[in-house]
């Protein structure tokens, strides 16, 4: 919810890209990376009222473009991935992209708030969970990786840091316990 994740998906695509021409990569040595025939990223919104594009469809588009074009030796960069729909919707869309991608042979880091995509590490070996480390005390991303661990969103913690009133934090929160 601020940025860690977004940072994390530039980074990944920016070092391939530098390792695929030959520059130095800012890693330990002991670091490992792959190198990628092509890499495709959503990164951002694609919005256009001229095209008629919602966040939604805009992501829609780049990713059956992705699909069109992705395999065994791509990266798929996706930020967000099927944000702006009903998030029932959104979460199984979401899934049966990554799980389209995963067998084109691609390999894809996806960043999301939705919790059923947790789950499919466990139940489908081509996935691993990951988060960005949070300090909670700062509301910041302390910008580290730590994969194997699934991470937390802590929208009411950074809600009230932008200056969201008591009473609206309230309400959501019981909003949250009636459901």
């Amino acid at each position: 919810n601020t940025g860690g994740k977004t940072v994390l998906l530039k980074t990944a695509g920016l070092c391939s890209l530098m390792a695929l021409h030959g520059l130095h990569v800012p890693a330990s040595p002991d670091s490992r990376i792959g190198l990628f025939r092509s890499i495709a990223a959503d990164i951002g919104d694609d919005q256009s009222i001229e095209k008629s594009l919602s966040t939604f469809s805009g992501q829609i588009v780049a990713l059956n473009g992705m699909i069109e074009h992705s395999g065994k030796g791509t990266l798929v960069l996706l930020d967000e991935i099927m944000a702006g729909t009903n998030p029932r919707y959104g979460a199984s869309l979401a899934r049966a992209y990554l799980e389209s991608l995963a067998a084109s042979g691609a390999l894809v880091i996806a960043t999301t708030h939705y919790p059923e995509l947790r789950n499919l590490p466990p139940s489908d070996d081509r996935f691993v969970n990951a988060s960005v480390s949070f300090d909670v005390e700062t509301l910041k991303p302390s910008y580290e990786l730590a994969v194997g661990i699934p991470g937390s969103s802590y929208t009411f913690e950074i809600a009230r840091k932008y200056g969201t009133r008591e009473s609206v934090l309230t309400r959501a929160l019981s909003l949250l316990s009636e459901t």
